[in-house]
């Protein structure tokens, strides 16, 4: 293939990703260039595989909140498993040299997620 309409360079998780919705889109001359020797070897394959909704900025809100379904629904859409299960998880936030990593409420209500609700968990040692 000498020209194409569109091309990815990347074939990770973001490339690829772009080269479906393109396809699936109408786009039928879409090439994705991997430098790897097959796709996922890059960052995306040293990626521990977590799937969340609650980011700092709204365009990562709407993505994952996307992407959730998707994942849950990937062989559906593929014919392939992706693997995905929906386990959770708990963000450890660091408060040390008094500096805390959080998502603000405003966020997270604009998005239509509404944050981690816990209860009865405290830190056993202070940094």
């Amino acid at each position: 293939m000498d020209t194409a309409e569109v091309v990815i360079v990347g074939g990770g998780i973001v490339g690829s990703s772009i080269a479906y919705h393109l396809t699936q889109a109408g786009c039928r001359d879409v090439l994705v260039i991997e430098r790897e020797t097959h796709q996922g070897k890059g960052s995306t394959g040293k990626s521990i595989g977590g799937v969340r909704a609650q980011f700092a900025t709204p365009v990562n809100i709407r993505m994952s909140l996307y992407s959730i379904p998707f994942y849950a629904g990937f062989e559906e859409h593929t014919g392939h498993d992706s693997g995905y299960r929906a386990q959770g998880y708990l963000p450890i936030n660091s408060v040390c040299e008094g500096r805390a990593r959080t998502t603000g409420p405003k966020d997270k209500q604009q998005s239509g997620t509404d944050g981690l609700r816990s209860s009865g968990v405290a830190p056993r040692r202070r940094c």
